[in-house]
């Protein structure tokens, strides 16, 4: 691939991404993505792709490609193959909170802490899903250029520590804002453990031992009703009430019986209507 002149760092885009060497799958793949989805993404944004190979020899994360990260207008982070470059890179930008929109092979099992931010999934193999990411990759820059916000999981935690030895009312807000990503944190694993359930034939000890744990988090989640609104109170009460539900079935004889075997809901939608919550 050929190597372009670098530009102003205020008419770059960094492409944050698994490069490989010569000749490699991982290389030729990055090339492809690089050229055809972010060149082009970027392009329309009047800015220019560039990556750490073009600085640096491949692999190495010298002051050079640092300077880069720091200082480039935006950056795209490939997650896909969890490369450990990647992921440094990536932390820099995040840290010094700095524009970044993420893209990752559908296929690609993404970390638990960077799962909860928005992440684009593409098929780099498809047309349709490479040129779906890059209209995805320009909305997404100029929402975050035009509104200026980048927070991330490490400048929310780093906002919250600044917090914490200020003044009583940010103290306050430091606190509050601890709950709300607890609460979050748990909501989350307990949606996952439902959907783990819901994949699963009931009455198995891999969907009970799932089950126990989402009751568990529910359990804790709902015990933070002080800090929850009222709606989310009301749903968290809801969700309690149907994995209790559904845990009395799945303890119960006949629900085990080869005779009658129960019928497994798809979705935990299919879950909370079956369920007498209503009643309860």
């Amino acid at each position: 691939m050929e190597t372009p002149s670098l530009p102003d760092m205020e008419n770059e885009c960094f492409f944050i991404a698994p490069i490989g060497s010569e000749n490699s799958d991982i290389r030729n793949r990055s090339d492809g993505v690089l050229e055809f989805i972010v060149q082009r993404a970027a392009h329309e944004l009047g800015l220019t792709a560039v990556r750490g190979d073009q600085i640096a020899e491949p692999g190495q994360i010298n002051l050079q490609v640092l300077d880069h990260i720091l200082r480039a207008k935006v950056a795209v982070a490939d997650l896909t193959g969890l490369n450990p470059n990647v992921f440094y890179e990536l932390a820099v930008r995040h840290t010094a909170k700095l524009p970044v929109v993420l893209i990752a092979d559908k296929a690609c099992d993404i970390p638990f802490d960077i799962a909860q931010m928005r992440v684009i999934s593409f098929d780099h193999t498809n047309l349709k899903s490479a040129d779906s990411c890059r209209a995805q990759i320009v909305t997404h820059l100029q929402q975050v250029l035009a509104s200026g916000n980048s927070e991330s999981p490490i400048s929310t935690t780093l906002d919250v520590l600044s917090m914490q030895v200020g003044s009583p009312v940010e103290r306050s807000v430091a606190e509050i804002v601890t709950s709300v990503e607890e609460v979050a944190r748990t909501q989350r694993e307990m949606l996952m453990r439902i959907d783990y359930m819901a994949d699963r034939s009931r009455g198995s000890r891999h969907d009970e031992s799932a089950l126990e744990h989402a009751l568990i988090h529910a359990h804790k989640l709902s015990a933070m009703d002080e800090v929850l609104p009222d709606r989310m109170r009301g749903e968290i009460i809801e969700i309690v009430g149907v994995l209790e539900y559904l845990n009395r079935r799945n303890s119960s004889p006949r629900s085990r019986s080869p005779r009658n075997p129960p019928k497994t809901p798809e979705t935990a939608a299919e879950v909370r209507a079956e369920s007498p919550v209503g009643d309860m």
